[in-house]
């Protein structure tokens, strides 16, 4: 009655006791920077954009002599592997790819058709982005109607929050009252667009660059004008 289990458990003693050897990984491109610790690899292009990627590496007696026939501007098959408890792979080899070589053809391809497609779903995310900007925008100038654009203020920012920070007593709270509502009305726009969905962080993401010139301007002006009267602008 117990041979089922005596099997069992023999066969998870014997599964796991067979070594589990990573796959070689093989990447393909143009060397646009390479030392005998690291390289750079273009594996992909697009218009002028380039699918670009930093390879660490250690290097035995072999791999350092195929180093030695490889220079910059030159096409590339790199077989690497992991080594276990080691942030640099292993680099098993590195040659020129060869004319119409169809692994190095095929490798290429692939990472062309990557590209491609991150380049359309960013360019979709873009148009998207400024569409839901626009309508935050508009749901903002509600609530502030007198707010310019970032463009409209002459003063760097760097100076308005020095001017900011020099502030005391109610104009101080004045200013960082109003400061604290607009984030907040930032962000609700923000939620209320979805403009943060599909984005890690979301809104709270979004939300990081409430702070402009603009703004900045907008609370110094209302906040230490003769008429102002803190601490709500």
């Amino acid at each position: 009655m117990n041979l089922p289990k005596i099997l069992a458990t023999g066969l998870l003693i014997a599964v796991a006791s067979v070594p589990v050897m990573a796959k070689p990984t093989v990447r393909v491109g143009t060397l646009t920077e390479i030392s005998d610790k690291e390289l750079w690899l273009k594996e992909a292009e697009i218009r002028g954009i380039g699918s670009h990627a930093l390879i660490t590496f250690n290097a035995g007696p072999k791999a350092q002599a195929d180093l030695a026939g490889v220079k910059v501007g030159q096409e590339v098959r790199i077989v690497l592997e992991n080594e276990p408890g080691q942030s640099a792979s292993k680099l098993v080899s590195i040659r020129l790819c060869r004319p119409k070589e169809q692994e190095c053809a095929r490798i290429h391809s692939r990472k062309q058709t990557e590209l491609a497609r991150y380049l359309r779903e960013n360019e979709v995310s873009q148009r998207k982005l400024a569409a839901c900007t626009q309508a935050m925008d508009i749901s903002l100038r509600k609530s502030f109607p007198d707010l310019p654009a970032p463009d409209a203020e002459k003063q760097p920012a760097i100076e308005q929050s020095h001017a900011i920070n020099a502030l005391q007593g109610q104009e101080r709270l004045c200013v960082d009252d109003f400061m604290q509502r607009y984030q907040q009305a930032y962000f609700n726009a923000c939620e209320q667009q979805h403009c943060g969905d599909g984005i890690g962080g979301g809104c709270y993401h979004i939300a990081g660059n409430w702070m402009h010139e603009g703004v900045l301007g907008h609370a110094l002006r209302r906040c230490t004008s003769p008429a102002s009267e803190a601490p709500r602008p």
